[in-house]
């Protein structure tokens, strides 16, 4: 029987972020969503989400979106989105408020975009970004709660993968910091991506890792701290492979904690590259942002074995990958030899 005649499968329109270098946006600068083909204008529409994901890395059951809908041509409050004239781009302008630097946010381009043929997208798609505000000098001291913070942002693509940081930080007062972090393991049954101390250990199996950056705060004038960290290297091992994540920065406000009254980190994880690696066997997939947040631990509920910025850098990694950069950490956070 000949299948000759059986017509070939076109599929909907696929759509990418335009990633901005550095991996964060600037204030004033328009997000693109990019297409494989033209799409038709009457199927774009564009809801936009605060930063609030559950344990399953979806948007928190009663969160209420910012902007609940806004079509391709409008404009709706401080979000304007416009098709390009090829109908391959939309660009989504975000003024007032909604564009200052610091507020992370979810975009969900809805489900039903569709090409001139029409086929027609069944689900939504979903990207976390925020602008960042760049380093600068701080007017006024930087008050922040130094100390031990769980760090988590984790991936879907090319396979699902949890990156958490059991990690030392310290913030001088003019603002810079430093970050000391080690693979942190979940035990107790608790799911892979929970951040309750008591149900993470550091992992000192060959498998285990750290991992260090430093970066700035800097204060708003209206009162925002707001941390940007320099690129940094992640290889995450998931079972037999590795994801490596190449040039990551965090983007986050720094934040009270509703529940502990402890400074919290909401924001983004940028990263330039991403490599799926299977012994020989490498694939590389482009750059791309995830939701990042981070809890202080209080002193009594510390996993131990963590690395320390001002002491041993490795903690109890000493199997596993431990290359802390040269000159890390400076003079400006280990002072006096704190």
């Amino acid at each position: 029987m000949s299948l000759s005649g059986c017509a070939a499968y076109d599929s909907p329109p696929e759509t990418s972020l335009l990633q901005p270098e550095g991996g964060a946006f600037t204030q004033g600068e328009t997000v693109t969503l990019e297409f494989s083909e033209p799409v038709t204008e009457a199927s774009v529409g564009i809801r936009l989400w605060p930063n609030a994901r559950d344990i399953e890395n979806e948007i928190e059951a009663g969160t209420e979106p910012i902007v609940e809908l806004c079509d391709a041509g409008a404009t709706c409050g401080e979000l304007s989105v416009a098709l390009a004239g090829d109908r391959r781009s939309l660009a989504l302008t975000f003024d007032g408020e909604l564009g200052e630097p610091g507020r992370p946010y979810i975009i969900e381009l809805l489900s039903g975009v569709s090409d001139d043929a029409g086929n027609t997208t069944g689900s939504s798609q979903f990207w976390d970004m925020q602008f960042a505000a760049g380093c600068r000098v701080n007017a006024e001291p930087i008050e922040f709660d130094d100390g031990v913070y769980i760090v988590l942002a984790q991936v879907d693509d090319p396979i699902p993968a949890v990156l958490t940081l059991i990690s030392d930080l310290r913030v001088s007062a003019d603002g810079d910091f430093a970050l000391a972090g080690a693979e942190g393991d979940e035990i107790n049954g608790a799911p892979k991506n929970t951040r309750d101390p008591e149900n993470l250990v550091v992992d000192e199996t060959d498998q285990g890792y750290t991992a260090y950056t430093t970066g700035c705060v800097t204060l708003t004038e209206d009162g925002k701290r707001l941390l940007e960290s320099e690129p940094f290297d992640v290889v995450l091992p998931v079972g037999p492979l590795e994801v490596h994540m190449s040039d990551v920065r965090m983007f986050a406000e720094i934040v009270k904690n509703p529940d502990t009254g402890a400074d919290q980190l909401d924001g983004t994880l940028a990263f330039e590259a991403l490599t799926l690696v299977n012994g020989a066997n490498m694939s590389e997939q482009p750059g791309g942002s995830t939701a990042l947040i981070a809890d202080r631990v209080p002193e009594d509920r510390i996993p131990a074995g963590h690395p320390v910025v001002c002491g041993d850098l490795c903690g109890a990694v000493i199997d596993g990958l431990c290359e802390p950069p040269e000159g890390f950490p400076d003079q400006t956070h280990c002072a006096d030899g704190e």
